[in-house]
């Protein structure tokens, strides 16, 4: 049978990528990914699913034009208010790694899934067409079934991030929503852990104008 994209608990990883503070300013509805990451973090806990979390080179520097004039940041760590520290105390999560590679799946990430059953990844972050696309690419080809958060990615433009997604969908990598993927993980309402789910999606996110 084909893979339809079933998705269970006991199976599935969450990859966060660079959620990093200076993308901040550059990144378009970088807010509105924010509450979409920290519902599904929130829900990582409840459900006891691990989380893989990357930054990209936080000691390196980016360029920032500001009216025609280029300075250098450094990228920093993961954004405070995703309070990632909390949300990585499953044996099968590893604390933050700092990367330069666009993918994801460093040597880190590569031998802590091999160690692992679990062949389903859920990923989210920035940005959609580097460093998720390449995550994901590299996930499809290493035989992992992979959901891609359409409502918890981004990149600095609108194109790009289209465009990601629709060369995603070329590779069989699936794309959905964080409230499709939560109930989805869930999976009957008389799961014990229904209500607590709930109350990340009653209130329906900012909208993160995808289309």
């Amino acid at each position: 049978m084909d893979n339809i994209g079933k998705i269970c608990v006991d199976d599935t990883y969450f990859f966060c990528c660079d959620m990093q503070e200076r993308f901040r300013a550059n990144i378009s509805q970088f807010k509105e990914i924010t509450v979409v990451i920290t519902r599904l973090l929130k829900a990582a806990k409840i459900l006891n699913v691990p989380i893989i979390t990357t930054e990209q080179y936080p000691r390196g520097k980016a360029i920032r034009l500001v009216k025609e004039n280029i300075t250098y940041v450094r990228l920093g760590n993961t954004i405070a208010e995703l309070n990632i520290a909390e949300y990585l105390q499953h044996n099968d999560s590893l604390p933050v790694i700092q990367k330069t590679k666009f993918s994801m799946i460093v040597p880190e990430v590569d031998e802590k899934l091999n160690m692992s059953h679990r062949k389903t990844i859920v990923l989210f972050g920035i940005e959609a067409h580097v460093c998720i696309l390449q995550t994901a690419l590299d996930l499809r080809q290493k035989g992992y079934t992979v959901h891609v958060i359409a409502d918890g990615i981004s990149s600095r433009s609108k194109v790009d991030r289209l465009f990601a997604i629709e060369r995603m969908r070329q590779s069989r990598i699936f794309i959905t929503t964080y409230e499709t993927v939560l109930l989805g993980l869930v999976g009957d309402s008389k799961n014990a852990k229904f209500k607590e789910i709930q109350k990340l999606i009653l209130e329906l996110p900012p909208d993160s104008n995808l289309f």
